[in-house]
């Protein structure tokens, strides 16, 4: 009976060690933080990366989507277009606008900061009103890269209905202080 309550003990003061000890452990950390102000030519607003594996290949779309949500972005996870690598630049086929969001893969390699080979970033970033066909990045191993949102280029008569809106309130305006 005594080495029954005995190995008990033991059982007990082990499980409580490895309680104690995992609490220290802490969850695994993110992967490491993808830089908002060096890694683009364009002025990122936030950035999602670096994890490991190629999330702008389609199969992955789960990983791409949640990835995705980390920077407020609601996506299947599939780009919506696929850029054409050159070098260390993006090359997209339509005209980029206003709020965007790309996602990037480092093939073999890695980059000035040692970011983790064989991983993927996603950001977000204004491509303004001019709008832009190609992102330039500091990585010179990139293997692929997505476009996930952009937004649509305003039509003139956008314009000229938000004028004509703006001159009617105007207009109500000045007759309401009469």
């Amino acid at each position: 009976m005594k080495a029954l309550v005995r190995k008990s003990i033991e059982a007990a003061i082990l499980a409580s060690a490895m309680l104690g000890m995992s609490a220290f452990a802490g969850p695994p950390g993110p992967p490491p933080a993808c830089s908002t102000t060096l890694d683009l030519s364009v002025p990122v607003i936030s950035c999602s990366g670096f994890t490991v594996g190629n999330l702008v290949n389609a199969g992955h779309a789960t990983e791409a989507a949640s990835m995705l949500s980390l920077i407020g972005v609601l996506s299947d996870g599939v780009p919506i277009l696929n850029a054409t690598v050159s070098g260390s630049t993006l090359n997209f086929s339509q005209t980029l606008y206003g709020l965007t969001v790309i996602g990037l893969h480092i093939g073999g390699g890695s980059d000035h900061d040692g970011h983790v080979k064989e991983s993927t970033a996603f950001y977000k970033f204004d491509a303004g009103t001019a709008g832009v066909t190609s992102v330039d990045t500091r990585f010179d191993t990139l293997s692929n890269g997505g476009l996930y949102l952009t937004s649509p280029v305003p039509e003139p008569a956008t314009y000229g209905m938000l004028l004509a809106g703006v001159g009617l309130l105007g207009v109500a305006l000045r007759r309401r202080a009469c």
